[in-house]
């Protein structure tokens, strides 16, 4: 996620999108990022994706 400084040698884990359509969409809709198209290589840190899906669970 912009401006997240959380590694690998911090001790988090680092996920890439899923490659799933729908799923993928989903996270991207919850970056909340305008305009923002992941490419190949992007990833989350385990933090965030705890995040999205506490999100997607209210919903």
């Amino acid at each position: 996620a912009k401006g997240c400084t959380n590694s690998l040698v911090k001790g988090f884990k680092i996920v890439y999108f899923p490659k799933d359509v729908e799923r993928r969409a989903k996270w991207i809709i919850n970056m909340n990022r305008a305009n923002w198209v992941p490419i190949k290589n992007s990833t989350l840190c385990e933090i965030r994706i705890i995040i999205l899906n506490y999100f997607r669970c209210l919903c």
